[in-house]
């Protein structure tokens, strides 16, 4: 579900799981939607009636990259990332996550990358760390993609390396829609929660689905349910770690120097920008506490 950058990521779906007859990708997007501009196309009330459609094992969205827009609240135009706009985009946010968690379905919310423009970078960075955090709180999980579609120094690409290691374009000439490649790049970065979730119905031996190898969707523990409400998953083999969240066996994993990255690394890298401490200049929450 989505806009035309989660339609992309549904075609790379598609095509990753193409030889996986357990598993069927049911794309719901619309090229020009938001949650800016309900006017036009209102997810929070269109979302429902999906869901009761399609009966989904797990619920995948991707939004906001046309959310760079004005919001009007009480009358008046709010201009993108002012405190206001922030506020309602945030509220919106969270009840449409509230909607999609209603029927208690696995929820992953997809990161959106970087763009060509600066300012629209900046801005999806903003919008990113409200996806982190309000998916975080409702008990889904936030996918980040950032770092496969920018350099080393952070920055946008337009080639980088695919799902193969091979160096081949991953965005179109307009610095925003994404080719082939980038698309499949992206359902990438999805399909590994996707077959921990789905287990054996993403298997590519799954000829049918009955009674006895209809999977189990293991479900992560609610917000403040207690730690021995453990996520479990399938078992995992000494040579295929694939399933068990990370890219490589432990030895092979590289020395880190640090394992807390500071601020700046988490903006030029990760592609987050961290909130501000209360009191501090850059911290623009408002109404601001007294001194």
């Amino acid at each position: 579900m989505g806009d035309f950058i989660a339609g992309s990521a549904a075609k790379g779906l598609q095509e990753a799981f193409a030889e996986a007859p357990g598993v069927v990708v049911v794309e719901r997007t619309n090229g020009s939607s938001g949650l800016v501009r309900d006017d036009y196309y209102d997810w929070l009330e269109e979302a429902p009636a999906i869901l009761q459609e399609i009966q989904p094992s797990i619920i995948v969205v991707q939004l906001g990259s046309n959310d760079r827009q004005q919001l009007v609240i009480d009358g008046e135009s709010e201009t993108v990332r002012s405190p206001k706009w922030l506020i309602e985009y945030e509220r919106r946010t969270r009840e449409f996550i509230s909607r999609l968690r209603a029927a208690n379905t696995p929820l992953l919310w997809v990161g959106l990358p970087a763009f060509q423009s600066t300012s629209m970078t900046t801005d999806i960075v903003a919008l990113n760390g409200i996806y982190r955090k309000q998916i975080a709180l409702a008990g889904g999980e936030f996918i980040d993609i950032w770092d496969g579609f920018v350099d080393e120094s952070g920055k946008f690409i337009f080639t980088g390396s695919d799902i193969n290691g091979r160096q081949v374009r991953l965005r179109g000439s307009d610095g925003i829609n994404v080719t082939r490649a980038g698309r499949r790049k992206i359902a990438f970065y999805i399909e590994k929660p996707v077959r921990r979730l789905l287990g054996d119905a993403a298997s590519i031996g799954v000829a049918t689905l009955d009674a006895e190898s209809l999977p189990e969707i293991f479900m992560p523990p609610a917000p403040g349910d207690t730690p021995a409400a453990i996520m479990r998953t399938r078992p995992v083999a000494m040579t295929d770690p694939e399933l068990d969240g990370g890219s490589a066996l432990l030895g092979e994993m590289p020395a880190t120097a640090s394992l807390v990255r500071s601020p700046r690394d988490q903006l030029v890298i990760d592609g987050f920008l961290p909130q501000a401490p209360e009191g501090r200049v850059d911290n623009f929450a408002w109404p601001r506490s007294e001194p």
